[in-house]
This record gives structure tokens, C-alpha cells and sequence, in this order.
């Protein structure tokens, strides 16, 4: 069985995430979300999902496994398609519901190439993982 622990932080992570983009918004008051803060909150997701699916011995546990699995998939194509929408650069700072820069070009100073090499490696190994 899966230990409770796990079960109350399900709940606590399944209540963030923005309903139509996906995306884990920084706080509660502000609309924004970081790309590299959404790829460690998709980990934590991921990995609860690979402990319930490891420990899943009722149907239960594997429809907690396979709700958890389809939240990662949908915060994950939320983020490619707010990169995707950026026509000259990748910002990283982006309004939650909409997908757009929250900071212009001319006011940020540098990419933030990290945090798409992060997106990039963690997709590669959600998608290896099954």
C-alpha cells in the first residue's frame, strides 16, 4: 500500500497547477510562473507518480498513478507550448494562463538557456522512463 504521505502530498501538488495551461503558478496572488521553478515541480509530480506505480497493487493506487502520469504530461506540454510561442527568445518568466513574456527583450538582460536544458533533459528521461 502506498504510505499516506504520499497520498497527502498528491493532493497538495494536484491543487496548484493552473487548469488550463497546467503550469504551477509562483504563489497563489501572482499569475507568473518560472520555467526552471515548473520543471522541479513536474519532478516531484513525476517521481510520486513512479512511487505509485512501483507500489501499485490496487486498482486504486494505479488510477492515482495514471492521474499523476497524465498531470505531468499536461505541465510538461503546457511549458513546450508557452517556448513555443516565443518568437525571438525564451523568456522564463510567463504569465500563467496566457503563455506570455512577463519581462520584454529589452528588459531582460540574458537568456536563461539552464532552463531549457533542464526541460530538455527531464523530458528525455520521462519519456525513457515510460
Amino acid at each position: 500500500p502506498v504510505p499516506s504521505e504520499l497520498t497527502n502530498l498528491r493532493y497538495e501538488i494536484c491543487l496548484w497547477p493552473d487548469p488550463v495551461t497546467g503550469l504551477l503558478p509562483s504563489s497563489e496572488q501572482q499569475s507568473h510562473a518560472w520555467v526552471r521553478d515548473n520543471v522541479y515541480g513536474v519532478l516531484a509530480v513525476w517521481g510520486l507518480s513512479l512511487a505509485y506505480r512501483k507500489n501499485a497493487d490496487r486498482d486504486e493506487d494505479k488510477a492515482k498513478a495514471y492521474e499523476l502520469e497524465q498531470s505531468v504530461v499536461k505541465l510538461m506540454r503546457g511549458l513546450l507550448q508557452c517556448m513555443i510561442r516565443q518568437v525571438f527568445t525564451s523568456h522564463f518568466i510567463l504569465v500563467v494562463l496566457l503563455c506570455t513574456a512577463v519581462v520584454g527583450d529589452a528588459e531582460w538582460g540574458h537568456l536563461q538557456v539552464d532552463a531549457t536544458s533542464l526541460f530538455l533533459l527531464f523530458l528525455a528521461q520521462m519519456t525513457a522512463s515510460g
